[in-house]
């Protein structure tokens, strides 16, 4: 899912969406899980006035998908190294 769809998704989306992710089949659904607890996080956040969340959000969106992306990648790597 891309930010905007993250953001704009209703509170039973959210609901669909985590519960998706801890079934744990769908690798997207986690991802997408992760980045709307980061979502979430920037929303609750008193410190970042309303009309700047969004782009803190997007802002935040640069450095957590890099990394959710080079953990799954470790993971991926010792995976196929444990069933050698």
């Amino acid at each position: 899912m891309t930010a905007k769809e993250i953001m704009r998704l209703s509170p039973d989306a959210r609901l669909a969406l985590e519960a998706r992710a801890r079934v744990g089949d769908d690798m997207e659904s986690f991802v997408d899980c992760v980045l709307l607890m980061a979502w979430k996080a920037v929303e609750n956040d008193k410190n970042v006035p309303d009309e700047k969340k969004e782009a803190a959000y997007e802002n935040l969106l640069e450095d957590v998908i890099p990394a959710i992306k080079r953990g799954f990648e470790r993971e991926i790597q010792n995976d196929s190294g444990r069933n050698n």
